[in-house]
C-alpha cells in the first residue's frame, strides 16, 4: 500500500487511536505498525480475531495484559550471564502470570483463533510462583525469600529497635534536654544519631557524622550504640550478599527459558493488539464488513470514523453495475469527505479493522488504492496545486490496474479551465 495514500486518507490517525486502546507497549507498537494488506486470507483472519475478541470482551476484560513490560532486554541480559534486579524479575513474573491467565481465558473451545494463540504460550506455574515468593508487588526482595535472608533481616530489625529505644531514652532524659537541638532520632550514612547543639558537642561521648548547613547542629552517634550500629553494617553486608545470591540464581533460572519467554511476550503483544481492535470497534460502533475480491463496494450508512457525531452517513455502491462513480454537488457539500470516507473504510477493512457502517456493507480487497485528494490535505483544509495534481494523476495512470481503487477529488483543480 502506498504510504502517500495512507497519509492522505489519515490512516495514521486511526492507528494512533487504535494504540490508545492497547494495554501495554507490545500491543501499542503493533497498532502503530498496522498496514493494510491485499491478502484476502490474512484480512479474513484479522477480522475473525477481532470478532472473537469482541465476544470475549462481552464476558470479561483481559486486565492481565495491563501494565506488562517488554522483557526482551531482560532476557538478553540473562542470556549473556547478567543479573536481573528485583523489579525486572517482577516484570517477568507478570508476563508468566498473564500468559497463564490468557491461556485459561482462551481455552474454552469458543474462540478457535484466540485459543490457537493461547496454546502457543509457555506456562510454568512453578517458576511463576517461585518468582512471586522472591519479589513483592513493589519490586522488593521479600524478607522470607530464603531462611537465611529472613534471619539476617530479623537481626537487623531487632538491633534497630534496641538502638532507637536507647536513643529515645537518651533524648527524653532531663539532663540531655539542654544539649539537644531537637528531641528526635535521625540517621546519617545509615547510622542512628542525635542532633546536638554545637556548643555542647564535648558533653556527648560519641562520633560526629555530620553538621547542619548553619553549623549550629552536629549529629552525634553516642558511643553506647556504636557497636550495635557496626553490627547492623555487618549484617547489611551479609544481606546484600544474600540478595545477590537470590537474584543470580533466579536470573539463571530465567535464562533457561529465554526463548519461551521471548515468544510469550510476542504472543501477548499480538493478543493485546487484537483486543485493541475489538475495543476500537466498540467505540466506533463499527461492524464487520463482508469481504469480496471482485471489486464490488457496497457501503450502507457509512460514517467517517474521525468525525464522530458530526459525520453524515453515506451509501455508496460501486463495481457491480458500473466501475466509475462521479460525485457532484456544491462547495462544502461533503464531496471530499465522502471520498475520504470510502477510501479510509476500504483501507481499514484491508487492515483487518471493523468499519462504522451497517453489517450489510460489502468491501472488496484491492491490489492497490490510489488517491488524489489535495496536496497534503487534511479533512479540514486543502493546500493542493494544479501541478501536484497532474503529477499525481500521471503516477496513478502508470501504476494502477484493473484491481485498483482510484479516488480523485476535483480533477484539474487549482488552475483556470480555459488555460
Amino acid at each position: 500500500m502506498n504510504n502517500k495514500t495512507l497519509e492522505k486518507l489519515e490512516f495514521n490517525k486511526i492507528t494512533h487511536e487504535l494504540a490508545r486502546h492497547a494495554y501495554f507497549e507490545g500491543g501499542q507498537e503493533l497498532c502503530l505498525d498496522l498496514k493494510p494488506s491485499n491478502d484476502l486470507q490474512l484480512v479474513q483472519q484479522r477480522l475473525d480475531e477481532t470478532s472473537e475478541a469482541m465476544e470475549m470482551l462481552r464476558c470479561a476484560d483481559p486486565g492481565y495484559l495491563s501494565g506488562l513490560v517488554i522483557i526482551t532486554p531482560y532476557l538478553n541480559k540473562v542470556k549473556a550471564g547478567g543479573m536481573l534486579i528485583p523489579m525486572e524479575l517482577r516484570d517477568i513474573y507478570q508476563v508468566l502470570l498473564a500468559s497463564r491467565l490468557a491461556s485459561q481465558a482462551t481455552d474454552t473451545g469458543k474462540y478457535p483463533r484466540m485459543q490457537a494463540k493461547g496454546w502457543e504460550l509457555f506456562i510454568d506455574i512453578k517458576l511463576e510462583k517461585h518468582i512471586d515468593r522472591l519479589v513483592s508487588e513493589d519490586g522488593e526482595i521479600r524478607d522470607d525469600a530464603t531462611p537465611e535472608l529472613k534471619k539476617i533481616r530479623n537481626q537487623i530489625h531487632t538491633l534497630r529497635l534496641r538502638i532507637r529505644e536507647y536513643l529515645q531514652d537518651f533524648i527524653r532524659s532531663g539532663n540531655n534536654q539542654r544539649i539537644l537541638q531537637d528531641a528526635i532520632v535521625t540517621e546519617r550514612d545509615g547510622r542512628y544519631v542525635v542532633p546536638v547543639k554545637q556548643e555542647y558537642r564535648q558533653e556527648v561521648r560519641g562520633i560526629i557524622h555530620d553538621e547542619s548547613a548553619s553549623g549550629a547542629t552536629v549529629f552525634i552517634e553516642p558511643m553506647a550504640v556504636v557497636e550495635q550500629n557496626n553490627r547492623i553494617r555487618s549484617l547489611q553486608a551479609e544481606e546484600k550478599r544474600e540478595v545477590e545470591k537470590i537474584l543470580r540464581e533466579a536470573s539463571m533460572q530465567i535464562a533457561a527459558y529465554h526463548n519461551e519467554l521471548g515468544h510469550n511476550i510476542r504472543i501477548l503483544s499480538e493478543m493485546d493488539f487484537i483486543f485493541a481492535r475489538a475495543r476500537l470497534a466498540y467505540r466506533m460502533n463499527a461492524f464487520r464488513p463482508t469481504l469480496d475480491d471482485s471489486g464490488i463496494i457496497e457501503l450502507s450508512r457509512a460514517c467517517h470514523p474521525l468525525l464522530g457525531e458530526q459525520a453524515v452517513p453515506i451509501d455508496v455502491q460501486l463495481g457491480k453495475a458500473f466501475d466509475i462513480l462521479v460525485i457532484t454537488g456544491p462547495n462544502t457539500g461533503g464531496k471530499t469527505v465522502a471520498l475520504k470516507t470510502v477510501g479510509l473504510l476500504i483501507v481499514m477493512t484491508m487492515a483487518g479493522l471493523f468499519i462504522p457502517a451497517r453489517e450489510s456493507s460489502r468491501v472488496s480487497i484491492f491490489d492497490s488504492v490510489f488517491v488524489d485528494i489535495g496536496d497534503e490535505q487534511s479533512i479540514e483544509q486543502s493546500l493542493s496545486t494544479f501541478s501536484s495534481h497532474m503529477k499525481n494523476i500521471i503516477n496513478i495512470l502508470q501504476q494502477s490496474g484493473p484491481t485498483s481503487l482510484v479516488l480523485i477529488d476535483e480533477l484539474g483543480a487549482g488552475t483556470d479551465p480555459a488555460e
